[in-house]
């Protein structure tokens, strides 16, 4: 929550936000999934406006889907649903999907951004479906560029991490081309995730 304060304060006052919020856990039972349904709903009361444009992923045993609001809040937005056919040991997390979804969020070259992933983390190894090492390929991979001139330049502002055991040097310093700031904890967290409620203040 200090770091979104930290982040907006710093930035203009018409500064523009795109947040993407990647829901990956399929794998995971039932109650796990009760805790992401809330976390959705948390979401859906954010107020968006011109200024904030907020997309939500997530993975499921049999599809896909997203959902993605440029003006007001989650809730209003149209559910892109796609049918999973195969998921071969080289999809990490409907890898082919998810980088879809990225390239939908992040558009704006001159927008702040923010990625948050929620899932089941094991610190260095990565997560319940996929190791650290494949979760940074796909970032860098699916992650659109800030400018194709300066590519130094990191693809997102913040990568925030709500997940388990993540919050280590050797994650942030494997990720470190991803984002300016890397946000995890080191400690288990429960289910119900971040306070979600927070991005208003973007």
């Amino acid at each position: 929550v200090c770091l979104l304060f930290g982040l907006s304060s710093a930035a203009e006052a018409a500064q523009k936000w795109e947040v993407g919020i990647a829901f990956l856990a399929s794998a995971e039972g039932d109650e796990y999934q009760e805790a992401i349904d809330k976390n959705i709903q948390e979401i859906e009361k954010v107020s968006g406006g011109a200024y904030l444009k907020i997309g939500v992923f997530r993975d499921l045993l049999d599809r896909a889907e997203y959902r993605i609001s440029s003006q007001g809040s989650v809730r209003a937005a149209p559910v892109t649903e796609i049918k999973k056919t195969t998921r071969g040991d080289s999809i990490f997390f409907a890898e082919e999907y998810l980088i879809r979804f990225f390239k939908e969020i992040f558009q704006n070259p001159n927008s702040k951004r923010l990625l948050i992933i929620y899932g089941h983390g094991h610190a260095y190894n990565g997560f319940e479906l996929g190791s650290l090492l494949q979760l940074k390929r796909l970032l860098v991979d699916g992650l659109p560029a800030r400018s194709t001139s300066e590519s130094r330049i990191p693809p997102l502002d913040a990568l925030w991490m709500d997940s388990c055991l993540m919050g280590n040097v050797e994650v942030a310093y494997e990720l470190r081309s991803i984002a300016h700031y890397y946000l995890g904890s080191e400690e288990t967290e429960f289910a119900s995730g971040n306070p979600f409620d927070a991005l208003s203040v973007l």
